[in-house]
């Protein structure tokens, strides 16, 4: 595919690569430690330096700064606990100021913990070590590498490959209904697997657990093909299967009745599906949540022919998914009981605000890479002209369906102005260039059948 070319967006982002910088901060010891998550409220959390809103940061830096990527990890790895209860895990952020340091959200409304933090932090780590090719730094911080393994790979009550977590721990950190085995947190886990095993081959470590990490992960993207995915065919097929059964041999071992989704499916046009939010007994969320459908299809998570069905649906609906501002969060929005029930009357996630259907440009760059990855780069210059015309001088941290500023958001949000850059970088250079080492390890976008992932682990470790 050729290579995309913005052709209006040079100041705009020169502007962007200054405000990015600028979010930088020190901690205690005088060292670069990650970006504020908002230059537009200083005095509040929002100066904190948070792990997930540093993701896309990070992945800008990869490219023009490595340095800084490997100084956050260190900030990281420093403030990664040490307590039993929740030895290894990566904290959702710290203060820079006052080095105060939030493992369970004592610094976030609602005290939410931290999940998707440590899944970030393995996934980002693969991707320094990949892009800098420096084992010693990696084996210098074994330790932390492998105390954040062990939160993945330790024995737990649920015997799934999937990752069971209550509400709120990931970004959407206020009630939604997503408790279960939300989306995110399985494509997350998964990648993190993936990139657990490479580095785990290129520390000569354990190569027995390598061979685990690939197998969980390739049971897990199984998982999601099989469970997760809705489209017309699907819901035709499962329509019939009983609601009520159980055993090993169950064709529907989740109990959905697929009737009840019919009405959700019926929105897309044919040829079209996505990864359904979340999972467990007797409900699949039916919205389309952007941001993890996105991920899976731009890591391969997703076949070429699904994630072509996923971005012919966005294409389809772009008006609503894409709007004035780029890129709700979810669709549709919740209204009437189900936002009562679901989302507990939030007044700040009324519908089409907040995590109930807003605009959050963060999400711009994991749109903009499954579209490349997947051969729709006019989708994604589209979007990113959208988010040009947009986004400056305010830099949001979310906006209403409108494209008007949300309740209560900041300005000068930095993951959305990294969400902007990863995504202008990206247009610009070129998918396969741009991700160096992609979100997924080398060595394909699929993960390897089960027959030969012990033999690709023997060779890689050869």
């Amino acid at each position: 595919m050729p290579k995309q070319t913005h052709p209006d967006g040079d100041g705009i982002r020169e502007q962007a690569i200054d405000l990015l910088f600028a979010a930088l901060a020190k901690d205690e010891r005088g060292e670069t430690c990650g970006a504020v998550a908002s230059q537009g409220d200083s005095g509040s959390h929002y100066s904190n330096v948070w792990t997930r809103d540093n993701v896309s940061p990070m992945l800008f830096f990869l490219r023009y700064d490595p340095a800084i990527v490997g100084l956050f990890l260190d900030a990281l790895i420093r403030r990664q606990s040490r307590s039993r209860r929740t030895f290894g895990l990566i904290p959702i952020g710290f203060s820079p100021r006052y080095d105060v340091v939030d493992y369970g959200g004592e610094e976030a409304i609602g005290a939410v913990h931290s999940v998707d933090s440590t899944l970030w932090f393995i996934i980002l780590l693969g991707l320094f070590v990949e892009t800098t090719a420096d084992i010693d730094w990696l084996r210098a911080r074994r330790g932390a590498f492998e105390a954040a393994l062990g939160l993945l790979t330790g024995p737990r009550f649920d015997p799934l490959p999937l990752m069971a977590a209550p509400e709120s721990v990931t970004e959407i950190d206020r009630p939604a209904g997503l408790y279960g085995y939300p989306l995110q947190l399985q494509v997350l886990l998964c990648l993190a697997l993936r990139w657990a095993a490479r580095l785990l081959v290129r520390l000569d470590l354990d190569l027995e657990l390598a061979t685990w990490c690939r197998l969980e992960a390739e049971a897990i993207q199984s998982w999601i093909n099989r469970w997760y995915w809705l489209d017309h065919q699907v819901v035709h097929e499962r329509e019939r299967l009983p609601g009520e059964e159980h055993g090993q041999d169950n064709p529907n071992p989740f109990n959905i009745d697929y009737s009840r989704i019919r009405p959700a499916v019926d929105r897309l046009p044919p040829d079209t599906g996505y990864l359904g939010g979340t999972l467990r007994t007797r409900h699949l969320d039916t919205r389309l949540w952007p941001f993890p459908n996105c991920l899976a299809a731009t890591a391969g998570i997703l076949s070429s022919p699904r994630a072509e069905a996923l971005l012919s649906g966005i294409s389809d609906h772009w008006e609503q998914l894409i709007g004035p501002m780029p890129v709700a969060i979810c669709w549709p929005s919740l209204s009437g009981p189900d936002f009562e029930i679901l989302m507990d009357g939030d007044v700040l996630a009324r519908p089409g605000n907040y995590h109930n259907g807003a605009h959050w440009p963060h999400i711009l760059w994991a749109l903009v890479s499954a579209c490349l990855a997947n051969g729709r780069g006019e989708l994604a210059t589209d979007a990113l002209a959208v988010a040009v015309h947009g986004l400056p001088p305010t830099w949001g941290e979310h906006y209403d369906h409108d494209g008007s500023l949300g309740m209560n958001a900041r300005t000068r949000q930095t993951w959305s102005i990294a969400g902007y850059l990863v995504a202008d970088e990206a247009v610009r250079f070129g998918i396969a260039e741009f991700w160096q080492a992609r979100l997924s390890p080398p060595g394909g976008w699929l993960a390897e059948s089960s027959s030969t992932a012990s033999q690709v682990v023997r060779e890689e470790g050869a």
